[in-house]
């Protein structure tokens, strides 16, 4: 368990490292609690997340939920337990967590999540399993996604189409076994179809049955 006064500590420190927005920085150190700070952070999460904190909730999210739930809960935050809203910290190898409703989830760590509804998933940890229903989004700069039903993704890695799933698969690989839409950028494309399947000049669309099917489809 970390106590407030340490978690602001850090949270300074790694502010200053990453010249965080001032109007943002101000907010969270005039913090007094563990809630107040949160929910600044909620407030302000596209620069908190892509602004050097993310290091952070990797090595410590745990530490500080420890013994603090209800203040993350009355912030909306929530740490490996399944919420239908706010935003939810996964870092659980071993047991895939299922979410519906519209809830954030952020992957800090190798980790098996489900989404249905239009949970929204961020994932930035190798030797994650994402698998995408219903109207659910992924955002997956790491790790191997599925899409089924009418989800949508953006991939940086492995992904799989399924149903009227939808993708931007960039630096990855797609394998297509149905699909809405799929946009390659420096990808390989595994499928037998062309419909609505955009390539930029350094994507290619591969058939299943050619020799790198068989090496990528060992490798995922």
């Amino acid at each position: 368990m970390i106590d407030f006064d340490t978690f602001k500590q850090q949270i300074r420190k790694a502010a200053h490292e990453n010249h965080a927005c001032v109007d943002g920085y101000r907010q969270m150190m005039a913090s007094e609690s563990y809630t107040q700070m949160l929910r600044v952070m909620y407030n302000n999460w596209d620069w908190v997340y892509d602004g050097g904190f993310y290091h952070l909730f990797c090595r410590y999210f745990g530490q500080w939920f420890d013994g603090h739930e209800e203040d993350f809960h009355a912030a909306d935050v929530f740490y490996n337990e399944p919420s239908e809203h706010g935003f939810v910290f996964v870092d659980n190898p071993g047991k895939t967590i299922v979410f519906h409703g519209q809830p954030k989830v952020f992957i800090l760590a190798p980790s098996d999540v489900d989404a249905y509804d239009k949970a929204e998933v961020h994932c930035r940890a190798d030797f994650s399993h994402i698998h995408l229903y219903g109207s659910s989004y992924g955002l997956l700069k790491k790790g191997y996604g599925k899409g089924y039903d009418y989800s949508r993704a953006e991939s940086w890695n492995a992904f799989e189409t399924h149903d009227h799933a939808s993708v931007i698969i960039r630096d990855g690989i797609c394998f297509d076994f149905g699909h809405e839409s799929i946009r390659a950028y420096h990808s390989m494309v595994f499928g037998t179809t062309s419909y609505h399947v955009e390539l930029d000049d350094d994507s290619r669309l591969l058939a299943p049955s050619s020799s790198y099917y068989e090496k990528y489809n060992k490798a995922k």
